[in-house]
Parts: C-alpha cells; sequence; structure tokens
C-alpha cells in the first residue's frame, strides 16, 4: 500500500519523469513490475497502433510493438486512437486495436500470437480493452456490427468461446437513429461461490458463465432516448452491481444472481437523467465514487439508494480518466 502519494502535481511539481507520445488517446497506463505499458497511435490517422513499454524509474523506452492496417477507420476527435489498456499477468502483456487485431507479447516485447476479427467501425472508434484471469484472455470487441464477448486461450490465443451481443442499426446508431455502442470492459466478480463475467452492453447489464460463456442473467435499463450507450465498466458493490449508461444516460443497481431477465426482479433503482460519464468509478467502504465529464464533478453516490451523498467540482475541467 502506498505510504506517500501526491495529491498536487503541475507540469514540473511533483514529476519524477515525463516523455512525448505520439498522437493522445484515452487508454491507461498500467505498471508492472518495473515497466510502464501504455497504447498510442504512431500517426493520426491510426493506421499504425502500437504498444509502449517504459522503464519505471527513469521512463527510459525499452521496447514499442506496431500493429499496421491498410486503412483509415473512423473516430471521435475526443477519441484518439490509442483508445484501450493493456492486460498483463506480470508475464504477458495483451492489448486490443480494435481493425489492427489482438496482440499478446511478454514482458520483453517479443510477440507471442495475434488475432485479427475483422473490421470494427464506428462513428466514435473502440475503447474496450481486454483483462485476463487464470489461463485465459477475456475480450469484449466494443461498437460496431459484430458486438461479442469472448474468452481465449492465454498461450495460444485460440478461442475458447465467442458470446455474440444482438446489435440494434447499423453499429453506429440504431434502427430509430439513436446512439448505439458500447465501450465497456467486461469485470470478473464472484455470486455464490461462483465466478460471473459482468459487461454493460448498449441494452443491458449482463453477466456471462466464464467457463462456457453463457448468458446467466441480465437486466434492461441502459438504452434512453439519446441513445443505448455505455462507456464506463460495472461497479461491484458488496452483493449488488452500480451501471452509468453514456450520453448522460441512466444509472442503476441491479442485485447480482438470477436467472435470465432480472430486470423486474433484481435491479434495485434506475435514475433516468445522470452527467455525462465516461471514465469507471470505484467502490470503497460500500460507497461508489464517480469521474464525471459534463460537468466535470466528482460524486459519492450510495449504491443501495442511487442518492448522491456529494459532489465536489474542485478538480476543474471534465474527467474522462478512471479513478
Amino acid at each position: 500500500q502506498a505510504t506517500y502519494v501526491p495529491v498536487k502535481w503541475s507540469a514540473k511539481e511533483n514529476i519524477r519523469w515525463k516523455v512525448k507520445l505520439p498522437p493522445p488517446g484515452n487508454g491507461s497506463a498500467i505498471v508492472v513490475g518495473d515497466r510502464v505499458f501504455v497504447t498510442s497511435a504512431e500517426d493520426a490517422q491510426g493506421k499504425q497502433r502500437s504498444t509502449f513499454a517504459y522503464d519505471l524509474k527513469t521512463g527510459k523506452e525499452v521496447w514499442k510493438q506496431t500493429a499496421v492496417i491498410d486503412r483509415v477507420m473512423p473516430t471521435h476527435q475526443t477519441n484518439p486512437y490509442g483508445g484501450t489498456t493493456p492486460a498483463s499477468d506480470g508475464k504477458i502483456v495483451v492489448v486490443w486495436h480494435a481493425t489492427a487485431g489482438l496482440h499478446c507479447y511478454d514482458v520483453e516485447g517479443r510477440p507471442l500470437w495475434n488475432r485479427d476479427f475483422g473490421e470494427f467501425k464506428h462513428i466514435w472508434g473502440y475503447g474496450s480493452s481486454p483483462i485476463i484471469d487464470g489461463d485465459r484472455v477475456y475480450l469484449h470487441s466494443g461498437p460496431g456490427t459484430h458486438i461479442f464477448l469472448a474468452a481465449l486461450d492465454k498461450k495460444t490465443g485460440k478461442t475458447i468461446w465467442e458470446q455474440p451481443e444482438p446489435v440494434d442499426g447499423d453499429g453506429s446508431n440504431t434502427a430509430d437513429k439513436r446512439y448505439f455502442g458500447s465501450w465497456a470492459t467486461p469485470v470478473m466478480t464472484t455470486v455464490n461461490g461462483e465466478k460471473q463475467l459482468l459487461l454493460s452492453m448498449p441494452k443491458r447489464l449482463n453477466a456471462y458463465d466464464p467457463a462456457s460463456g453463457k448468458l446467466l442473467w441480465y437486466s434492461e435499463g441502459m438504452g434512453h432516448k439519446g441513445g443505448d450507450l455505455s462507456y464506463s465498466s460495472p461497479l461491484v458493490a458488496g452483493d449488488s452491481v452500480f451501471i452509468t449508461a453514456g450520453f448522460a444516460g441512466p444509472a442503476m443497481a441491479v442485485k447480482l444472481g438470477g436467472s435470465g431477465d432480472v430486470t423486474s426482479t433484481h435491479r434495485l433503482w434506475r435514475n433516468e437523467k445522470n452527467p455525462q460519464s465516461i471514465g469507471t468509478g470505484v467502490v470503497v467502504d460500500g460507497y461508489v465514487y464517480r469521474p464525471n465529464a459534463g460537468p466535470g464533478t466528482i460524486q459519492c453516490i450510495d449504491p443501495k439508494t442511487g442518492k448522491v451523498v456529494w459532489e465536489n467540482r474542485a478538480a476543474g475541467g471534465d474527467h474522462w480518466a478512471s479513478i
């Protein structure tokens, strides 16, 4: 546990080192041992999407691996092409570059395997990240016309199972011309002693059996008049899960467990209107702390009721990063 954490910094104050990246990205950096891993595109068109490894103490670039595609994919100006966060178990690093594929390296940068799942086209780009649990990599493919959650063998990249999610419209817009998509990352939790994978999809919260990929239960309620959208990942708070939809959409809490459609039996509350929320919050001592991207606030929320306990604007601008 950290004993010294800086709570104030600037371009110079409390900065040990910094390095210049190519075009900016919305993915987070991760620390693994003495390395820092992060993604960024090499070019503004996103044809070269790279994974960088830096020395944690000095900031020196240790290695870089680049995935190349032959075409420019659409995105939003606020979502540059380095939109995902690497996953690592300390031995390998797995990175999702959407149309440029899923890539696995060892921590020294040697390529181990890669997978091409086709084209992922959305007017706002991509942003879901893989996770590693045990001997498997779990990937939510993100927005587009081919939406799925998949489990892959960590050593080979071979697909163990793939569970598709229905697509309404053309991948970017629903049939009734509302925005559509999910950029959320799956979360592993335990329900009644059994592992379950939670994932916020455009229209609903889903829970899967990580062994087989079977959809165990789901709760409707993510959609609203602005669209069917999910940006942030689910937050497990005790025996329930808290989620916030995108584009100032609903927030809700659902009791973990059940079977099939649990909307009427397990959904605890649903608030239709919320601040724009893009980054994922955290749960500490039973309370949710949510970063917001318009207005730029941090909110403390009671997940049992949905009540905002307090909010703070002191940090200034809109928050896209996760806490």
